[in-house]
């Protein structure tokens, strides 16, 4: 492989656009982002194996790539709404039980400077009638602020584990040239 970097870029651009658009795509769609997010991120186990010329250092890439844009889906937004969402007060009006078997679900009728909307929440909690402040950046999915409970450690972890892998590929790429040598 003559340019494993370009993979690599590749692999890196399609967890970070899996966040951007997984904040986006309605509730429920996320399989859809996360199948192309999924997908693309392998060039980025490709490239770490063409840049570390080592097979064995693709697994803990694979690992990382499957499980990062998969928690990016879902946990990213959340994360980007905490650090910079914009709190906003709104009323609840009405909560609604969408009856999933699986996980539960329910949907709060919500009315923000006089403009309606739906927000879900998963989980069994649910919000009470009444006033709550919603985090928001647009064109993202509003969240509760109260209810924005998203994993630090995968979120945080995420670009820690990138970091090394991508410093191990280097040092394995530089042990082997100086071998050569």
């Amino acid at each position: 492989m003559k340019n494993p970097v370009v993979l690599i870029i590749v692999g890196l651009a399609a967890m970070v656009a899996s966040v951007a658009v997984g904040g986006v795509v309605p509730d429920g769609w996320e399989l859809a982002v996360m199948v192309p997010g999924v997908l693309l991120a392998l060039a980025f186990v490709v490239g770490i194996g063409g840049l570390s010329r080592s097979g064995w250092l693709m697994i803990p890439a694979f690992v990382v790539a499957i499980t990062g844009t998969t928690v990016l889906v879902g946990d990213g937004p959340r994360a980007l709404l905490a650090a910079f969402g914009t709190p906003e007060q709104c009323v609840v009006t009405n909560v609604r039980d969408l009856g999933h078997q699986d996980t539960k679900a329910f949907e709060h009728d919500v009315t923000c400077g006089g403009k309606p909307q739906q927000i879900v929440v998963l989980g069994e909690r649910t919000m009470p009638l009444g006033e709550a402040t919603v985090l928001r950046i647009d064109p993202m999915r509003p969240v509760f602020r109260d209810h924005n409970d998203y994993s630090r450690e995968w979120v945080i972890g995420l670009p820690v584990a990138v970091i090394t892998l991508l410093i191990s590929a280097v040092a394995l790429r530089t042990r082997r040239v100086m071998r050569q040598a």
